[in-house]
């Protein structure tokens, strides 16, 4: 279970700080890197990734936990990347892609992450995994945009998104590459 939990745990770290950053940070992102100075815009592309990440958690629930997981790491990768490009570019639409295309990831990793722990947790223990899920999940919402934001004081907004994207792919990536070889090791369905 603890290679589980550990890539799960992951995963939803990665999501999860992505969240935190489109939550926090999008505004800025729009308004400094984009040169666009409205709150509907703004609010519009923080929201996206919420919804994203909603309707696919309800979308995902057929896709077995550990290839879900997979798929919404690589789909992480993915999105920082576009995010990436959109920072360099300084494209609205490229960040509202972004915003999506890590929701996708976000939420699909992260429901059905939690689906993989809690069913292979032991009855008793099932209550503690989860908690625990969540607290790395609400600390991965917080910790990474606090850093982002000392980093953009120093580097400056558009350089620090950038790295914070790299990072997170990078994360995102780890993750997968685990996932792969947890299940070269041994193939479970869950």
């Amino acid at each position: 279970m603890r290679p589980v939990f550990v890539t799960a745990a992951t995963a939803a770290f990665a999501g999860f700080a992505v969240t935190g950053l489109f939550m926090a940070v999008a505004p800025a992102f729009v308004k400094s890197v984009m040169g666009i100075d409205n709150h509907a815009v703004a609010g519009a592309v923080a929201g996206s990734i919420l919804a994203t990440s909603a309707v696919t958690q309800l979308l995902s629930r057929r896709i077995t936990p550990r290839h879900a997981v997979a798929i919404g790491c690589a789909i992480l990768v993915v999105g920082m990347v576009i995010l990436a490009a959109a920072l360099s570019l300084s494209s609205l639409w490229v960040l509202l892609t972004a915003a999506i295309v890590a929701g996708i990831g976000q939420g699909m990793s992260f429901s059905r992450g939690l689906a993989s722990i809690t069913a292979l947790a032991p009855a008793d223990r099932r209550a503690e995994v989860s908690s625990t899920y969540f607290v790395v999940a609400y600390v991965a919402i917080a910790l990474p945009v606090v850093t982002e934001g000392f980093a953009s004081q120093h580097l400056g907004l558009r350089t620090a998104g950038i790295s914070f994207a790299i990072a997170t792919a990078v994360l995102a990536a780890i993750c997968l590459a685990a996932i792969v070889f947890q299940e070269r090791r041994s193939p479970v369905a869950v």
